[in-house]
């Protein structure tokens, strides 16, 4: 055998294993790290990346394909992508994902799958975490990690100014149409959640409730005749020098890249989410 990992001395991957070292000596992981990391050998990886216990300048071998141990990470050299990189401003396609978190993902379920009728199109876990996505439209996500030790947040009035450290306010959902607001009022109403009247804010139609997490949720209907941003409108009485710019980006005001990185050097990390794609990991549906 080349190496591999030993579990309390005894060898845990060889050869014969979908996940085997192809050089090198191997290295050391206790129990306890492999019970912390889940059932998958990529879970493994994934943990030891941030312990800094992964041997530097080795090759391992995943069912067939090449992971490359590095100074700075593990790289697994089938997944080499060279994205036609454009120059310029970076293209956005919207939010991929929000990640809230929960104390009680089973609720959370019953919510935004159940009731908000938002498909549960991901689910990662390992004992005291889960990381679950919930699909809003084609493009855009909202996920929840699960710890148990979490508490719902007290319902805080959506746009209430607060004091002291605070990041976040709540989240607005957009909806195709502007009935579906009267749809999501019906439903949240019926199964006994707090819901806002209907609010026409001028450019957006919108809806005020709250998750069983106590997150401050909103739903908004555009109003086509106002296009902020095709149009976009300051009104701020005292706006503030920086903000008078105006919308588009500034130069000048950052560090340029002097030394772009080449695209054929951009790399892929393994992350935990690659246990949706790992042959080892049995699959729940």
């Amino acid at each position: 055998m080349g190496g591999g990992f030993l579990v309390d001395g005894k060898a845990l991957f060889d050869k014969t294993s979908p996940f085997s070292a192809s050089e090198g000596e191997g290295f050391f992981v206790s129990a306890d790290e492999r019970e912390g990391a889940g059932e998958s050998s990529l879970s493994l990886i994934w943990a030891l990346f941030f312990k800094n216990k992964l041997p530097r300048c080795k090759q391992w071998d995943i069912g067939g394909e090449s992971i490359k141990a590095a100074a700075n990470g593990v790289v697994l050299n089938s997944r080499r992508i060279n994205p036609d990189l454009e120059a310029g401003m970076v293209k956005y396609k919207g939010i991929n994902h929000l990640a809230m978190a929960t104390g009680d993902m089973d609720k959370t379920i019953r919510f935004w799958r159940d009731l908000l009728g938002m498909r549960l199109v991901a689910g990662l876990g390992r004992p005291g975490s889960r990381h679950y996505f919930f699909q809003i439209n084609e493009r855009d996500l909202i996920a929840f990690f699960e710890w148990p030790q979490v508490k719902p947040m007290p319902e805080k009035e959506h746009g209430y100014p607060v004091e002291g450290p605070f990041i976040f306010d709540h989240v607005a959902i957009g909806v195709e149409k502007k009935l579906d607001l009267l749809e999501l009022y019906d439903r949240l109403n019926a199964a006994g959640f707090w819901v806002s009247e209907i609010i026409d804010h001028g450019f957006i139609h919108s809806l005020y409730s709250f998750d069983p997490n106590g997150i401050p949720i909103e739903f908004s209907w555009n109003v086509p005749e106002v296009n902020i941003r095709q149009n976009p409108s300051m009104v701020d009485k005292e706006p503030s020098e920086i903000a008078k710019e105006g919308p588009e980006p500034q130069p000048g005001h950052w560090p340029a890249a002097h030394q772009p990185t080449p695209a054929d050097d951009y790399m892929a990390y393994p992350g935990e989410g690659m246990a949706l794609t790992d042959p080892e990991v049995e699959q729940t549906w």
